[in-house]
């Protein structure tokens, strides 16, 4: 059932009043006189669409309420205070009105009802364009019952289809150079439209006077084909025919055409009616059986090649095969880059786009920043490997950053990053950030990080990330938050891998990050050789450093003997103990004193000593701790091993749990700190004073 659409119409009525009467008006003679009452309305549905349907009145009233209205699709009845509408389906184009007068006691109002007609409801137009290569036009009504569509004799270009409540005209390709009209006529019930159809000529058609267009028979048997560039000559290329199994070419001609030529005139009928009694007469190279031909070598792009048949007098005979042919260019080592490529950064993907810069040298790559392509990026092409590299840059123009301090402007400059000790450095000086090489289809590129030797942080690090700063006066601002480098970067839109987020729990990473040991001690675990040891510093060993171990085939640590650092006459040593025995390691395994091993889930980890035998029997360590070894007598002291004050032995097994927050790959431009590749201020390495306390350790 249609819902109406009501109108409310409030008025303010008078207290204990129903009626509402209109001020005195003046006779000709002077006197005065009361107008007659109105009704008091409350709703009216007043509006109804093409189809009919019903609607209500309501009025505000104590009398009895009449009603008629003065046409025959509008019929009313009345039920106390309501009057109810009912609309008839509307037989014409356009919209129509009925007048329903209403009557309660003395007083009396009209209200104007409307029904739409068809005109109103569909908008179309009385005429519509379509191109000469044929087009479709979808026009939708609201008519129910039954729908006829005709179009009018000798205009079979001309096709119709109507479907829920849509009408569908669609022309076929126009084959002649002059334009040509005609008409749909619609019809629905006593309704009856009639649309204008126009299309455009072809300007590559048939004139009115040229043979009437036949039907091109394709030959399933033949296959044009692209062969390639003469192997002679470069400016050469080959085409030709194969034919299948049983199949007999005869004679024929071949010809290639750009793909825009083809989509001019929309369809093969159309298009070899148009030009193949042309190509023929134009005396092309006549072939019979499967045969080659050399033609001028294609530019890049697609083509259709066509082997059209010809009978003994070389004239069309309507026979055609047709294969599509895509000359694409093959790339150099240095044009494969070319081109946008996403990057993958967190949750989310930037774009990078790569120009020439210097050709065959050098590029630029905008959308390196993580914004828009205010940063140009220099990245240089080895024609040896075909790798690209992206080396540190300054200098590379001014950029603005929001900060506490309000927006400030400054240069722009390129570093990579490292984890040290679970904080992230920006490296300065000048090296390799990445390097990429790009496969063979240039589908895809694999981004390798570089690597730093920073030797007073104890040698050679892999750079965690990268990030655009821009420098004001001392202070440096990071663009973005610099992500970890993927392993793959992949070209356009088919991006994959993850460039940042939370960091490993397993391998050598695993254990990279700061560790609680219980009783408010901590153990810190940072990279020294990616993949092979780490510098590990313990709070209660009072700024000593060891080195851990990465032993691959279990995925844990191994703790050895080693002196850790030195003064004058004293060496201090990493070592294990037991009571006030020295164990000093399995000297079998390089002095091995405990291992260390990750838990499943990378959240805590167990250092237990290892056992071994010497000519006294099996020794194992109670603890591991820092000692003195002094080499000569001196200060007191005579030459052997002591304890040192402050130092807070660590007792075997211990169990270590990840602190809260230690990842690889915590990235606060914050907390960045200016290292170079040179001498480190920064972070000096731990030097120990010789203590006034000692306990002799025997």
């Amino acid at each position: 059932m249609f819902v109406m659409k009501k109108y409310l119409n409030m008025m303010l009525a008078l207290s204990g009043t129903v009626l509402l009467y209109s001020c005195s008006t003046q006779e000709p003679d002077g006197s005065q006189y009361a107008a007659s009452p109105s009704i008091e309305i409350v709703s009216k549905d007043d509006v109804f669409p093409s189809e009919g349907g019903t609607g209500t009145i309501v009025v505000n009233t104590r009398e009895t309420v009449t009603a008629a209205s003065d046409r025959t699709w509008l019929t009313v009845s009345v039920s106390g205070r309501s009057i109810y509408l009912t609309a008839t389906e509307n037989e014409t184009l356009e919209s129509r009105y009925a007048s329903v007068s209403i009557k309660a006691g003395e007083a009396a109002s009209e209200i104007t009802v409307q029904q739409f007609g068809v005109t109103s409801e569909l908008m179309w137009e009385s005429s519509y364009d379509f191109p000469y290569g044929g087009d479709e036009l979808s026009l939708g009504f609201s008519e129910s019952g039954v729908i006829r569509v005709t179009v009018p004799e000798g205009k079979d270009w001309i096709s119709v289809d109507v479907d829920d409540k849509v009408l569908t005209i669609t022309t076929s390709p126009n084959a002649y150079k002059a334009s040509r009209e005609g008409k749909v006529r619609f019809s629905a019930g006593e309704k009856v439209r009639e649309v204008g159809v126009v299309q455009a000529g072809n300007p590559g058609g048939l004139n009115p006077d040229d043979p009437t267009p036949q039907e091109f028979i394709l030959q399933e048997g033949w296959t044009p084909k692209y062969i390639g560039l003469s192997e002679d000559d470069e400016t050469k290329a080959v085409i030709g025919v194969d034919e299948a199994e049983g199949a007999s070419l005869g004679r024929y001609f071949i010809k290639v055409v750009t793909a825009a030529e083809y989509n001019a005139a929309g369809n093969q009928y159309i298009f070899l009616n148009i030009n193949a009694h042309a190509w023929a007469a134009a005396n092309p190279e006549i072939h019979r059986g499967t045969s080659t031909e050399e033609i001028d070598a294609l530019a890049f792009g697609d083509y259709f090649i066509y082997a059209i048949g010809v009978n003994n007098q070389g004239a069309v005979n309507y026979k055609y095969a047709v294969t599509p042919v895509t000359v694409s260019k093959v790339l150099s080592p240095y044009e494969k880059f070319l081109g946008t490529w996403s990057f993958p950064r967190g949750d989310g993907t930037d774009t990078w786009t790569v120009t020439e810069n210097v050709p065959d040298q050098s590029y630029y790559i905008t959308g390196i920043d993580g914004k828009a392509d205010n940063i140009k990026v220099v990245a240089n092409f080895n024609a040896e490997t075909g790798a690209i590299t992206v080396s540190t840059q300054t200098n590379l123009g001014e950029s603005t950053v929001n900060t506490s301090s309000g927006q400030l402007s400054g240069q722009t400059n390129l570093l990579g990053k490292i984890d040290y000790n679970g904080t992230i450095y920006r490296i300065t000086g000048n090296y390799p950030i990445f390097t990429v090489k790009i496969s063979e289809d240039a589908s895809k590129a694999d981004l390798v990080p570089g690597t730093v030797n920073i030797a007073s942080l104890g040698g050679e690090f892999t750079l965690m990330g990268f990030a655009i700063y821009t420098v004001v006066g001392d202070s440096w601002y990071a663009l973005t938050t610099g992500s970890t480098l993927p392993n793959t970067i992949t070209h356009l839109s088919q991006g994959s891998g993850s460039g940042g987020g939370g960091g490993d729990t397993a391998g050598y990473n695993g254990w990279i990050g700061t560790w609680d040991a219980g009783s408010g001690r901590t153990v810190t675990f940072a990279q020294k050789t990616a993949g092979t040891d780490y510098t590990v510093t313990d709070s209660g060993y009072g700024g000593f450093e060891y080195v851990a171990t990465y032993d691959a085939s279990t995925g844990g640590i191994r703790l050895n003997m080693q002196m850790v650092d030195e003064y004058d006459i004293d060496q201090y040593y990493f070592i294990g103990i037991n009571g006030n025995s020295l164990i000093s390691g399995d000297p079998e395994n390089d002095y091995l004193i405990a291992t260390g091993a990750l838990g499943s889930n990378g959240s805590s980890a167990t250092i237990t000593a290892v056992s071994y035998t010497t000519s006294n029997g099996n020794a194992q360590a109670a603890a591991i701790t820092i000692l003195d070894y002094q080499t000569e007598d001196g200060g007191g002291y005579e030459k052997g091993w002591y304890g040192l004050n402050g130092i807070d032995d660590l007792s075997l097994p211990a169990t270590l749990t990840k602190a809260s927050g230690s990842s690889l790959s915590v990235s606060r431009s914050d907390a960045a700190v200016e290292l170079s590749t040179g001498e480190i201020s920064a972070t000096p390495r731990a030097t120990s004073k010789k203590q006034d306390k000692r306990i002799r350790i025997r």
